[in-house]
């Protein structure tokens, strides 16, 4: 699947150029927003290694999300070059969530997602910069798994050449 590196080598490099979301120091609060972890005890919580790869080990990050039995489970795709950051979510209640992230003025993809997107590319400000979102939900993995590898391709213009960072979040099901 590619090389492992440790989450602090991500933090710390200038070139990450990913803003978090309101309320967020650092990713691990970017997790648990999206688990909906805050405050809740469940019966297992796991972040995967951070990794890197190509746009060729999407499709197994996919399946190792499609194969988790976790309660909620997050796959966050990122690309620190051309600065925009990719997640799917699965909610308990069998929805599953795509959404998209960028710093417009950084990566130059807001023209490129407004125009792939047409509708739901949304224009968010976050302390003073222009970001660049879209969200999308679908009610099959294979709905949500399209529509992620569409957002990287079409809307990001990822190549095989991009270097991608992937990590996987998954919780238990609060023990019931």
């Amino acid at each position: 699947m590619g090389n492992a590196v440790s989450a602090e080598s991500v933090c710390e490099s200038e070139s990450a150029g990913v803003e978090l979301p309101p309320g967020c120091k650092d990713l691990m609060d970017v997790l648990k927003m999206e688990t909906g972890q805050r405050g809740e005890s469940a019966s297992f919580s796991a972040v995967w290694p951070i990794e890197r790869g190509r746009l060729s080990d999407v499709e197994g990050w996919l399946a190792k999300f499609s194969n988790s039995e976790a309660f909620v489970k997050g796959l966050f795709v990122s690309c620190p070059q051309r600065g925009f950051l990719t997640h799917l979510v699965a909610r308990p209640s069998g929805e599953f969530l795509v959404s998209a992230r960028a710093d417009s003025a950084r990566s130059g993809l807001k023209a490129k997602l407004q125009s792939s997107f047409p509708g739901q590319a949304m224009i968010e400000m976050v302390h003073g910069k222009e970001f660049i979102a879209i969200q999308m939900s679908a009610d099959s993995f294979e709905a949500a798994a399209g529509m992620m590898m569409d957002v990287l391709g079409r809307g990001c213009g990822v190549t095989e050449e991009d270097r991608l960072t992937f990590v996987m979040t998954e919780r238990g099901d609060g023990g019931e």
